[in-house]
C-alpha cells in the first residue's frame, strides 16, 4: 500500500519533469492507476482486520480528495493544447511544507 500510495505523487512529479503535455496526461494516468491501487489495498487490510475501520474511512477521505484533485488536474490539462503547455526545463521545487510550485 505504501509503494502504491508513494507511487502516486511520483508520478505527477515525473510526469510534469517530462516537459511535454502528452507525457504530463500519460503519466497522471499512472497516478490515477496507483490511486486505485491505494484503494484496493485500503479495503483488503480493512476487511482482513490489518487496519481499524477508523483509519480505514480517515484514509479512505483522503484518498478520495487526492483522487478529486488528480481528475481536476486531468481535464484542466486535456483542455490545453501542447503549444499552450510547455513546461520542459523546468522542476519542481518546495515551496513549503508538503507544497510544491514548478520553476525554471
Amino acid at each position: 500500500m505504501m509503494r502504491a500510495a508513494i507511487s502516486v505523487p511520483a508520478n505527477v512529479a515525473e510526469g510534469h519533469g517530462r516537459g511535454s503535455l502528452a507525457g504530463y496526461r500519460r503519466f497522471l494516468d499512472i497516478a490515477r492507476g496507483s490511486l486505485s491501487e491505494v484503494e484496493y489495498y485500503l479495503h483488503f487490510a480493512g476487511k482482513e482486520g490489518l487496519v481499524r475501520e477508523s483509519d480505514v474511512r480517515e484514509i479512505g477521505l483522503v484518498r478520495a480528495e487526492a483522487g478529486r484533485l488528480l481528475h481536476r488536474l486531468w481535464l484542466s490539462l486535456k483542455s490545453k493544447s501542447s503549444a499552450e503547455w510547455d513546461h520542459s526545463g523546468s522542476m519542481i521545487r518546495e515551496v513549503s511544507d508538503h507544497h510544491y510550485e514548478a520553476s525554471d
